[in-house]
């Protein structure tokens, strides 16, 4: 089972001064959790960022996808399901895509020791689902 609390620790660890926004959303765009660098972001730039992972998300539906925009580099990921997935994880860097992938693989692996399972890390590095949408 997760924890909202947890949710917030476990991304607010992935949060770094180039990687500044880390939130985790619904299938449907909710967002569940969310954590900023120092706390400063605005949350209708949380909103922002989540409603681009969303449409990202709905029009590839890929295990991961990227792309850049005037808010930086966007990545969205799928976290566990096998056909659906849970949940999607949303990153919103303006570093390289190196580092938003090291935080993936360490959020993921801490969702999925919550029993929640995780998708496969190591999508962006590959090249697999990057691009622009």
């Amino acid at each position: 089972m997760i924890v909202l609390s947890t949710l917030h620790n476990v991304l607010s660890q992935a949060v770094t001064a180039q990687l500044h926004t880390a939130a985790l959303l619904t299938r449907s765009g909710q967002l569940i959790a969310f954590a900023t660098e120092g706390g400063r972001r605005p949350k209708d730039e949380v909103r922002m960022v989540v409603g681009v992972a969303m449409e990202m998300w709905q029009e590839t539906q890929e295990e991961c996808s990227m792309v850049e925009s005037e808010l930086g580099r966007i990545g969205v990921v799928r976290v566990g399901g096998e056909s659906e997935p849970l949940l999607l994880l949303a990153l919103n860097s303006t570093g390289d895509w190196g580092e938003l992938e090291t935080k993936v693989g360490g959020v993921l692996a801490v969702v999925d020791a919550a029993d929640a399972g995780a998708g496969q890390g190591g999508c962006w590095a590959s090249g697999g689902g990057a691009g622009a949408v």
